[in-house]
Order: structure tokens, then sequence, then C-alpha cells
């Protein structure tokens, strides 16, 4: 089981993966194209964990306190991958 956890409330942002053994995460700073950013880290940190899609069991999404605009963005990530 593998939960992918998405943060995208603040000026620094960035996803993490939780593993039975392990956990890998990547952040870096978010300006105005948080929206291009967020979904390539997603697919980078898949890549880098070896994983596919079909081992993440839940998606966690950081909902506040945080910019308005920046909880949208991670939210409709999660939804959409979900």
């Amino acid at each position: 089981m593998y939960v992918l956890a998405i943060e995208s409330s603040g000026p620094l942002g960035g996803v993490a993966l939780l593993g039975p053994d392990d956990s890998l995460e990547i952040s870096v700073p978010l300006g105005a194209g948080r929206g291009e950013v967020l979904p390539e880290l997603v697919r980078d940190l898949l890549l880098r964990a070896k994983i596919g899609w079909e081992k993440i069991s839940l998606i966690a999404v950081d909902i506040g306190p945080g910019s308005f605009t920046g909880l949208r963005i991670g939210l409709s990530l999660a939804k959409a991958l979900a």
C-alpha cells in the first residue's frame, strides 16, 4: 500500500510517497505555475520510486490554511488522479 500526499497551500509545495518500507518526497518553491508543476512532480516521484499508479491506495491533500487557489489546485489534482 502506498500513500500519495500533495501539498499546495503555501509558497513551498510538493508531493510525497509513503510506502510500506520507505518514503520519498519532492518539494519545490511554487509560484504562479503550480498547476503545471504539481502533476510533473507526481510523475517524477513515481518514476523515482519505480512504481505504477496501480500501487497507490490513498491520495492525501493538505487542506490549509493557505492560499485558496493553491488549495483548489491540490484538490483538483487529487480528484483527477483518483
